[in-house]
């Protein structure tokens, strides 16, 4: 980015310029509408419909059908033993894994159900691929000899060592599966103690676990503890969204590219922060290009993302691996954080979503079922009157 701004390209450019790269992630979206088109097949769609927040439910009525039937439900299993190790959360004990629970899994097969355009992965791959093409070949042709070879260096060793593929892959075996062994371990703690609620564990410091463990103190002595640990927790969580995005003394400029191409930090966000009432248009940060129009879902955590409908427009704080099944199904999304590189930015460029980062406060100036048009070419967002 440093380099293809001192050459006067633009950074809208710069941006789609390492589309079209299969991640893990992306894989795995793909996984879960191979998965539904199993269950059409399977004649299953129905159970799955009318049942869609019940896994057991679910489960319970593959295992009563006919042979079809019970061959779908090994069919999940499978999946689940490959795709499921994934967490709504990253890093978080107290996030249930889809093979723990799954029932965002069977939400996302029933928004795919009842979508009548099904994803594909590699049409999707083969539009951003061009698409970052034709980048590139504009940008060389703007630039002299000299500037062209300095600028084929820099975009061969950005392709050989992609943030791209590495963030996602690296999001897909690492940020999204650390917490689970840590979760097992507290629940099977639980589970010995003949705790009611075995994930109380969690809200014990290790110093803790190992007193109760090695028989020094009971569970009795820090019962009380645990539960004012779990409602401070709580009111923290819930005030989360109401907090601010941003707390002391910005700093004069902002040299860490990470903190700007990931974080979406920069001197024009705290500006945005600040500024007062907006009322039809908000701007941010250019992520992928491309206009579309619909209606605002604000969503809070990845528990609610199976809601998400078709070609609704997603709007939040930030996105992590484990929301991009929704993005098969959306036809923009906005953060309010976030920068190029982030995470919302890089699958809504391999999707060919119009996609709008570091908006500052997107998810408190709209509401659900707002009309909107974003123009991800500019980094605009309008809102429409009825």
């Amino acid at each position: 980015y440093f380099l293809g701004e001192a050459l006067g390209l633009d950074r809208a450019e710069l941006s789609i310029m390492f589309g079209g790269q299969k991640t893990k992630i992306g894989e795995g979206d793909e996984a879960i509408w191979k998965l539904t088109r199993q269950a059409q097949k399977a004649g299953v769609a129905n159970l799955i419909l009318a049942n869609e927040t019940d896994p057991q439910a679910i489960r319970a009525g593959l295992l009563q059908g006919n042979v079809t039937a019970q061959t779908f439900n090994a069919k999940i299993d499978e999946f689940l033993a490959e795709w499921g190790w994934r967490t709504g959360t990253m890093v978080d004990p107290l996030s249930k894994s889809w093979v723990e629970d799954p029932t965002p899994l069977f939400g996302h097969l029933a928004q795919n159900l009842r979508n009548s355009e099904p994803f594909s992965l590699d049409a999707k791959l083969a539009h951003a691929k061009a698409t970052s093409e034709a980048a590139i070949e504009r940008a060389r042709r703007q630039l002299s000899t000299r500037e062209r070879e300095q600028f084929n260096l820099a975009l061969e060793a950005n392709q050989k060592a992609s943030f791209v593929w590495w963030n996602e892959d690296h999001n897909f075996y690492i940020d999204q599966r650390t917490g689970i062994p840590l979760r097992n371990i507290a629940l099977a703690i639980g589970k010995a103690l003949d705790l009611e609620e075995p994930e109380d564990v969690c809200f014990l410091f290790r110093p803790e676990i190992r007193q109760v463990l090695r028989g020094e103190k009971k569970w009795q002595d820090f019962s009380a503890m645990v539960q004012d640990r779990k409602d401070y927790f709580e009111h923290w969580k819930n005030l989360r969204l109401k907090m601010p995005k941003f707390i002391g003394t910005a700093p004069e400029s902002f040299l860490d590219p990470i903190l700007t191409e990931l974080d979406g930090l920069s001197s024009e966000y705290l500006a945005r922060l600040a500024e007062g009432a907006v009322e039809k248009k908000l701007k941010g940060v250019t992520a992928s290009p491309g206009v579309a129009e619909g209606r605002i879902r604000i969503v809070k955590n990845a528990d609610e993302l199976h809601t998400i409908e078709n070609g609704e427009i997603l709007v939040c704080e930030g996105t992590s691996p484990s929301w991009t099944a929704a993005f098969t199904r959306i036809s923009a999304c906005l953060t309010d954080q976030g920068g190029t590189l982030s995470h919302a930015a890089i699958v809504s460029r391999e999707y060919g979503l119009p996609c709008v980062v570091a908006l500052g406060k997107a998810t408190t100036v709209f509401k659900d079922g707002d009309l909107v048009r974003v123009d991800g070419n500019n980094g605009i967002v309008h809102l429409i009157d009825l």
